[in-house]
């Protein structure tokens, strides 16, 4: 089993989903944009109820989208 991927990389990529948002994402979004290795950004994200994968698409939950509103420093 891989570790957990950097806080850098999973921010980047909740960046992006938050950024494109109401767009969905797909995998390979995410490959281009941040390479393979980016991957387990996603399922980190994913297991953290900051990001939701399902048929093939990826977005922002709810919890991560009302986090992003507060615009904390």
């Amino acid at each position: 089993m891989q570790g957990k991927s950097s806080p850098k990389v999973r921010r980047a990529v909740l960046g992006m989903a938050l950024h494109e948002h109401p767009e969905e994402l797909t995998p390979a979004d995410i490959r281009r944009e941040f390479g393979e290795a980016a991957w387990q950004a996603v399922v980190d994200l994913q297991t953290d109820g900051l990001l939701r994968w399902e048929g093939g698409r990826i977005r922002p939950t709810r919890a991560a989208l009302s986090f992003q509103e507060l615009n904390l420093p």
